[in-house]
């Protein structure tokens, strides 16, 4: 099983959907990430049932991220030899 260190690795520079607490969804290209989900999208845009805010660069706390979501196909995880 993947852990969300190397799910994140594998999502760079794709694009992510971040559900956030409050009911909130951002989409983006993910540039970056630490140890705490801290999360750094680039063209990110705020998405609501009826349209998309664009916001450009953000970076989002950790502390507010409930999922991250890769709606197109990342590389594949790389295989561990038992």
């Amino acid at each position: 099983m993947e852990n969300a260190k190397g799910f994140l690795a594998r999502c760079l520079g794709q694009i992510v959907v971040v559900t956030l607490k409050e009911s909130r969804t951002l989409r983006g290209k993910l540039e970056g990430y630490d140890e705490f989900i801290n999360l750094s999208l680039e063209e990110a845009s705020e998405e609501t049932p009826s349209r998309a805010k664009k916001l450009g660069r953000v970076v989002v706390r950790g502390s507010q991220v409930i999922a991250v979501h890769a709606p197109n196909k990342l590389p594949p995880a790389p295989t561990r030899p038992y």
